[in-house]
């Protein structure tokens, strides 16, 4: 089997028109920015929500005071 040689100018094409992703509008669920994400993600929080979200989760809890109720 010989390779499917293509036209030059369909080669040229496809490069100057790469495949485009489909994009959405989204609420963030922890500021309310307008942000968008790729059709179909599950992503809720903008970039530095989710930033500070990850930053809570690496702390410690902290170590309550006073006595038993």
């Amino acid at each position: 089997m010989t390779p499917e040689v293509q036209n030059p100018e369909v080669q040229n094409k496809d490069a100057q028109n790469p495949p485009q992703e489909k994009l959405e509008l989204k609420y963030c669920e922890g500021c309310g920015a307008l942000t968008m994400r790729a059709t179909g993600s599950e992503r809720i929080y903008c970039r530095q929500c989710s930033l500070r979200l990850a930053q809570v989760a690496l702390k410690p809890p902290r170590s309550r005071q006073g006595g038993k109720a």
